[in-house]
Order: structure tokens, then sequence, then C-alpha cells
């Protein structure tokens, strides 16, 4: 038998409550041993010989907890894969804000300093199409952001034609603030074949209100409640099943609303929309950071309130598994597009020029060098705490921006990897992990 290698992105230890728990990191699989097992990996990682059954075996060299090949090894295939990732180009992916105007005026919204009614010129549409065909793609996956991207609704229609006559594949999403979603414009969504729409509410009427206020309208939430009523309704006449996403931006004054605006639409429409929070962190908002933001710390009390005090079902004690990159910006062909034609690596970098990494409307780039530190200085890899930790595959490092900023933060998981584990383990189903 060829000799065998025990990972380094395995986590082994003993609960409490429950044995041995095992997360394999490689494979984002989990484990619950039994102490003959446990004995018999002890065993052979100080010489003996394996002994332990075919099955179990078979399963363990499948998820990668043992392996013929050593972590160095490991590394090389994934560096490997990374550059393989990168070789592809026949998509490109495109966040593209048609404007940077917006009819709310959110009290946490990082783009605030950057907001100007300026629409993006028909025009551009043929400098990006130029551009795609220059790299020769075969397919746009683009995403249509702000500002409000409803305000840029001409643009959003003159590309979609524009691209079609130009040959290209498109897939679509949008990220709106649900206020202009008219049936007019559901009927469009459906047109195109829009795949997601992501709409936020942040709570109540009165919470959801003062944190996302309409520039005329004081109620903002009334409006959008009658919007996803609409687009329930629309739906399920005419058989278009975009996937909805409800996002809670959440941060301590509004941190109990999630699961209320959670089971409230969970009880009038089942599960057509996907409700899911994300925190407000201080390196994308404008909030009084010490007094609301919800730290990583602070992560794990909050999973915990939802599970325990709300009975949230789908709440989560597992990482997830990201592939080869944290995002978009980590990727060659993937760029971010303001309404002036400025391109950019990620969408917190849109509105700040001195950030653009290529002029459209002059066809050349003006800051490759960014593009180049976004691609290959936020490798994980190359970073020796994060090449050695058990959660590389899961959290890739984090946040690009993050680790170019030097604010990286490890994972909550990794910080509450025990804790977490038990709470996977006894939120299971199924425990036909148990070896």
């Amino acid at each position: 038998m060829e000799k065998l290698y025990w990972s380094k992105r395995n986590y082994l230890f003993k609960s409490e409550k429950y044995g041995w728990l095992l997360y394999a990191g490689l494979s984002n699989s989990f484990f619950k041993l039994s102490d003959e097992l446990k004995k018999a990996i002890d065993d052979y990682k100080q010489g003996k010989e394996l002994n332990i059954p075919q099955d179990v075996l078979a399963k363990f060299q499948k998820t990668g907890v043992l392996s013929k090949y050593t972590d160095e090894e490991f590394d090389r295939l994934y560096l490997l894969k990374w550059t393989k990732m990168q070789a592809q180009n026949d998509y490109m992916n495109l966040t593209i804000a048609p404007t940077m105007n917006c009819n709310f005026r959110c009290s946490y919204c990082f783009e605030k300093n950057f907001r100007n009614t300026k629409m993006m010129d028909l025009s551009l549409t043929q400098n990006i199409i130029d551009f795609a065909n220059k790299r020769k793609v075969k397919r746009l996956n683009v995403a249509w952001y702000g500002g409000e991207p409803l305000l840029g609704l001409d643009f959003i229609k003159h590309f979609n034609h524009e691209t079609y006559e130009a040959g290209f594949d498109v897939s679509q999403s949008i990220v709106t603030n649900g206020y202009l979603l008219t049936e007019e414009v559901v009927k469009y969504f459906d047109f195109i074949w829009l795949k997601n729409i992501q709409i936020t509410l942040d709570g109540n009427k009165e919470t959801h209100n003062r944190r996302r206020p309409h520039v005329d309208n004081p109620d903002s939430f009334g409006r959008i409640m009658d919007n996803l009523e609409m687009l329930y309704t629309y739906c399920n006449f005419n058989g278009y099943w975009p996937n909805v996403n409800i996002r809670v931006n959440i941060d301590k004054t509004n941190e109990d609303d999630y699961p209320k605006i959670k089971n409230m639409l969970y009880k009038k429409y089942g599960t057509f929309f996907n409700v899911y929070y994300a925190f407000i962190h201080d390196s994308n908002s404008c909030v009084d950071k010490s007094e609301v933001i919800i730290n990583t710390e602070n992560e794990k009390d909050y999973k915990e309130k939802l599970d325990k005090k709300y009975c949230i079902d789908d709440e989560t004690f597992y990482p997830t598994q990201f592939g080869n990159c944290f995002c978009g910006a980590q990727i060659l062909n993937n760029y971010v597009i303001d309404a002036e034609g400025l391109m950019y690596k990620c969408w917190e970098d849109i509105g700040i020029k001195e950030k653009a990494i290529y002029n459209l409307n002059e066809r050349q780039f003006n800051n490759v060098l960014r593009e180049a530190d976004f691609i290959i200085k936020t490798q994980a890899i190359f970073d020796e705490n994060c090449k050695n930790c058990f959660m590389f595959i899961s959290c890739q490092g984090g946040c690009p921006k993050h680790s170019l900023e030097n604010k990286k933060k490890c994972h909550v998981f990794k910080n509450n990897v025990q804790i977490f584990l038990e709470r996977h383990y006894e939120k299971s189903l199924h425990k036909d992990f148990i070896y």
C-alpha cells in the first residue's frame, strides 16, 4: 500500500459532549470518529501500519483526510488550479453601475461621498463590447449595481440590445433597493431572463424607514413591500423564477429585526424569497464604528442568539467553501464599471478615481499595478499564516481589499471552531458521518 499523508488542513479535537470530531479542510467535510479509529490514526502517524476499514479509508482518501500527496505537493496543485482558472478567458464578469445616483439616503452607505446624478452614456456600451472582444470572451456575466441601477434602466435596455446584436451570451443579476421595481420592470427582467435579484430590507417599517429613507417618500418600506407582493404574483402567474434574495444589513441597532422580517416573509410567501443577513463592517460603511458595529468577536454570539432565541433553522455553524478565490476581484476578467466609464477591481473602490485601473473612454490602463496586486498579492497561499491554516480552502484569506490594506481578519469559524463543530453536529439531521 502506498504511503498516505495526514493533511495539515485537518482539525481534530475531542468534544466533551460528542467525542472525536474532525473537520477536513481540503474538502470542507466533517466526521465523527470512534475512539478506535482515532487510535488507529495515531498509530499510523507514529509509523505503524494503517489499520482502518476499507470503506472508511476510501472516504478519507476522497475527502483529503489522508492522501498520497504531501502538504507541499497539495500547495503546488492548488497554485496550478488557480493558474488554470486565470487562464480561462471565455467569459467576463462585469459589475456595472449605470449611475452612482440613488433615490435613497441610507445612513451607512459607503458610496454617499461619490453620489452624483450622472447617467452612463449609451455610447459606453460599444466601448464595453470592444473591451470584451479584445479579450476574446464569448459570455458576459453582468451584475447591475449602483447607486440605484433602476434609475439607469434606459442604459440597461440599450446594453442588452447591443450585446445581443454583437452575439454575446449574457447572464444578468441586479442589486436594487426595490423601490422602482414596477410590473413593467419585472416583465423586462423576465424578457431578458435576469436570474438574480437582491433587495434590501433592514427590518420592520419603522426600522427600515429610519435606516433607508427615500428622498421624498417617508415610507420606503411600504412601497417595497407592495413591489415584493407584485413580484411574487407576477412570477407565480407567468412562470418566471429568478432567485430573489432579501438582504438585511445589521448592526447593533437592528439586530433583532432580521428574524422578524425573515419570519414575516416566510409566513406570507413561503420560500420564494431567500432572506439572509449581512454584518455592516467598518470597512464598508459610514456609521459610527465604535457604537454600532458588530465585530468579528460578537458574530458568534449573534449566531447563537438566532439559533437559540429565535429558532432560525437555517443558521449555519459550518464554513462555506469558496473554491479558488474569495471574490471576483482576484480574477483577471472581472471588473466594476462606474457611470463615467472607469473600471475597478473591487466595488468598494467605485467612485475613487485614483483606484480605477482602466478608462473605457480613453481605452487605456491607468493603474495596472492595482490590478496586479488584487490578483497576485492577495493570494492566501503566499501568506504563511493562511498557507498553513486548516481553513485555507474555505476562507481563501478573506476579503482581498482587506488584505491589501492590512486589515485582514480571521473567519469567525476559526476562532470558534470547537463550539461551531459541536453545534453543527447537533443540528445535522443525518449523522452518517460517524465512523
